[in-house]
């Protein structure tokens, strides 16, 4: 198993570009940016990726995918994050996202993968639940940290094995 001390020595090198596609049946990512580490604000690197309708283009929403490890990530962050734009919701975009994002989770040797939800949100659980995501716990964000300075007090944590 590797450390958290030997995950945040390795270079973590991204292996898509923006504007590359990952494309499903109903919905593809198309990648916006990607994000730097951020040493000082304890973030690791990210791309953030709009989810797309594959036959008109049209953005339904985003997906923020978190390609290194430490304690935030693992009981606060997540590895990934997502919205669904309003007029968009119900259609399990989300979980459909989420199931696209195995490759490069692989690809960056992510797993298990740890995504959080406010305990309050029962779409997003659903949606942990329709991938196959294990509820591990719910847990008080520090008041020190940024989450909780973004309002969030409380996060569901929720452990997926994309191996399965």
């Amino acid at each position: 198993m590797v450390t958290y001390a030997q995950r945040a020595m390795e270079k973590i090198e991204f292996k898509l570009k923006p504007g590359e596609r990952i494309k499903g049946e109903e919905i593809d990512l198309v990648l916006d940016q990607c994000f730097p580490e951020n040493l000082k604000k304890g973030h690791v690197p990210a791309y953030r990726f709009f989810i797309v309708l594959s036959s008109s283009n049209t953005k339904v929403g985003y997906l923020n995918l978190r390609i290194g490890t430490n304690v935030s990530i693992e009981k606060y962050a997540g590895h990934i994050g997502y919205g669904i734009d309003e007029e968009f919701r119900g259609n399990n975009y989300a979980a459909k996202a989420c199931n696209l994002t195995k490759g490069i989770l692989k690809q960056h040797a992510i797993n298990p993968v740890w995504i959080t939800s406010n305990p309050e949100n029962q779409a997003s659980i659903k949606t942990l639940q329709r991938i196959g995501a294990e509820f591990i716990e719910t847990l008080d964000v520090p008041k020190d940290h940024e989450i909780y300075l973004e309002g969030d007090h409380r996060k569901s944590r929720f452990l997926w094995n994309i191996k399965r």
